[in-house]
């Protein structure tokens, strides 16, 4: 078969791949494929090239994403469309979110009829044709030229965009807004600096591959812009893009002519910072003068005009300087460390720890128990159905009405931000929650909740014999307890009981597949309560405590694995290092019911212990290199530590 011409790929920024029968051989739905490699190579060669990759694919969504995670092929792509609705559809909906122009974008598929279709139905969509045809042309066309973006920069600033339309999805799911809300919301900030030999090969790529928001339409060379940058009547700036979701690095450049009638020659920015308000915010901050509009532009820039007066959302200011280069260089250039600790509220005197003993050294973020504005106690932090979720904001926005009926669902619970920013990150996990909780799957099956079950008792909450005991505990914690809500949550939920080994391995599988490659992840476990002693009233409380001990022993096993099966990425906090004896954990109380042990005690230590787990934290980040101190340095801070913790 004769490859495509390989021209298009000049013009190419987007690939938008079918799966079955084109990135792999044979049907995903009908029992069973043959993964090709090669086309996974493409894609990771297209990145580098600077060609990002999505998929639009009729699919099963779970079962698809966990067969690319599989082959290590999840991560490449952006913005994948994977459902049951038209290939023209998720066409349109993937060049919508990563704000491409059709003329920049290639579909491929192993069927005609769906090329044509989407041919007829994008308009202007640049090559539609098979999998075979496009990688014999890609290989001709890459084997003339070197990596355009070896470090994925490119990929990179995508990721970002991906991320913030997920921020974007979980903050709708507290309810109807205006977009200007959520751009308020982002922080937006823009500086204007001058065209330096740092950025000035960034500047150069930008005003010969912008289209969509080039509204002069102007090309130059090399030597033409160095002119028109050093010339005396011509101010040239370049803007860079920050928000609250990360940096978008140098997105903008104008030329405006300077004199008693001011003229913009130039204005033109990324499409990565559309429908942001950014070109309205810097022509208001110019003054509004004239500018060399091109005919095709003529309507857009009268929506700049319009935006100039609207925009209150973006900050812009001068600087003198802004190096083009990406978060983690950044970062490391600091060497401030990052550690984002997710789990129960004992983690917050870990963290204000760490912050005292490495004062200076390290930025750290929670992910804890905490009340929201309605009263509601957020508690399910760091569970795998959480994390899950979280790992597939998709799934979130499709249900958002089902999971924000909740008592105890807050949409902070699966915001991961901190995944998609690029910068080197200590993320660290603690296991409680998934030793004390049940899972319940919708009925959907899509997801599943997770809910206490050692607090209730062993209780499920669909079974109707339970509901007086379970409506008063979720009112205590969690606001309160909805009339009808028990009945509503039993016909829409089925219940699953205990996370097993093998299911809260895959979720933590599934959370190292996505870190950053710069990122490592902590586990702290659950402590060994094989011989701890509770004492117990019936055989109910009996089979209870065992239960309990059963579950600490699954949770563990599956951090064990984990953490053998990516030695480089993943440490292990073993919290029976630091614990003694009972004594270590929270004061004995005679009077209490197993549940109340099974579920508060055991989970609450000393200060010795949480000093022990601070320092863990320490020497496995000095370890890895992931902050300017010295494991020696760590043991050091332990013993004033242990010392002042006596």
């Amino acid at each position: 078969m004769d490859a495509m011409d390989t021209s298009v790929l000049n013009q190419t920024k987007l690939i938008i791949w079918d799966l079955d029968d084109t990135f792999w051989d044979g049907t995903l739905s009908e029992g069973g494929i043959c993964f090709r490699q090669e086309m996974l190579s493409a894609v990771i060669a297209l990145t580098r090239h600077g060609i990002i990759s999505s998929i639009a694919s009729n699919n099963d969504p779970g079962e698809t994403r966990a067969t690319l995670e599989e082959h290590g092929a999840w991560e490449y792509f952006l913005f994948p469309q994977i459902g049951w609705h038209s290939k023209v559809d998720m066409v349109r909906s993937i060049l919508a979110d990563v704000q491409l122009r059709p003329e920049n974008a290639v579909f491929l598929d192993d069927k005609p009829r769906l090329r044509e279709a989407v041919m007829t139905g994008v308009p202007g969509l640049l090559e539609a044709t098979s999998a075979q045809r496009f990688t014999a042309a890609f290989r001709m066309w890459g084997a003339e030229r070197p990596h355009a973006d070896e470090q994925l920069s490119r990929f990179h600033q995508y990721k970002l965009l991906e991320r913030r339309r997920s921020a974007q999805r979980l903050l709708s799911m507290e309810g109807p807004g205006l977009p200007e809300d959520f751009l308020r919301h982002s922080r937006i900030r823009c500086a204007v600096v001058p065209v330096s030999e740092e950025i000035f090969e960034r500047v150069h790529e930008l005003i010969h591959r912008t289209n969509q928001l080039n509204f002069t339409d102007k090309r130059i060379d090399r030597d033409e812009l160095r002119q028109l940058v050093c010339g005396e009547d011509t101010e040239c700036r370049a803007v860079h893009v920050e928000d609250a979701y990360g940096d978008y690095g140098i997105c903008g450049f104008y030329a405006i002519r300077r004199g008693p009638a001011p003229r913009i020659t130039h204005f033109l920015f990324s499409c990565r910072i559309l429908h942001m308000g950014i070109e309205g915010a810097l022509y208001a901050r110019l003054g509004r003068p004239a500018i060399d509009c091109c005919q095709r532009q003529l309507a857009a820039i009268e929506r700049v005009r319009a935006d100039a007066a609207a925009v209150d959302w973006v900050d812009v200011r001068d600087a003198e300087t802004v190096h083009d280069s990406s978060q983690a260089e950044r970062a490391a250039a600091g060497g401030k460390a990052r550690v984002v600790l997710i789990g129960p509220c004992d983690l917050s005197a870990v963290a204000h720890g760490i912050r005292i003993w490495c004062s200076g050294l390290i930025d750290t973020n929670s992910r804890l128990m905490f009340v929201n504005d309605e009263g509601k106690h957020i508690t399910h932090f760091g569970h795998c159905a959480f994390l899950d979720m979280a790992l597939r904001p998709e799934i979130a926005h499709r249900h958002r009405e089902v999971l924000m009926a909740l008592p105890w669902f807050d949409p902070m619970l699966l915001d991961i931000d901190f995944l998609d920013d690029g910068l080197a990150t200590t993320i660290v996990v603690s296991a409680v929650r998934n030793a004390q909780c049940a899972e319940y799957r919708h009925e959907s099956g899509d997801f599943t909740v997770p809910l206490d079950y050692f607090r209730f008792g062993g209780r499920n909450v669909t079974q109707r014999t339970n509901w007086d005991f379970i409506s008063g505990h979720i009112a205590d914690y969690h606001g309160r307890c909805p009339d009808g809500f028990l009945q509503w949550f039993s016909e829409h939920f089925c219940w699953l009981g205990l996370p097993s080994a093998e299911r809260y391995l895959t979720s933590l599988v599934r959370l190292v597949a996505k870190l950053p490659p710069a990122s490592r992840l902590i586990l702290i476990n659950v402590p060994d309560v094989e011989h701890v002693t509770i004492y117990t009233r019936s055989q109910t409380e009996e089979d209870l405590v065992a239960a309990w001990k059963e579950q600490h022993r699954r949770i563990n096993r599956a951090i064990q694995q984990c953490a053998q099966q990516f030695a480089e990425r993943v440490g292990v906090i073993d919290l029976n290092r630091h614990i003694r004896s009972e004594a270590d954990f929270a004061e004995d109380d005679s009077t209490a019911s197993a549940a109340y042990e099974c579920f508060y005690r055991f989970y609450h230590y000393q200060r010795r212990v949480l000093v022990g787990v601070g320092v863990d934290l320490l020497q496995l980040m000095a370890g890895w290199g992931m902050m300017g101190i010295t494991p020696q340095t760590i043991t050091e801070l332990a013993s004033r530590a242990f010392t002042n913790s006596r």
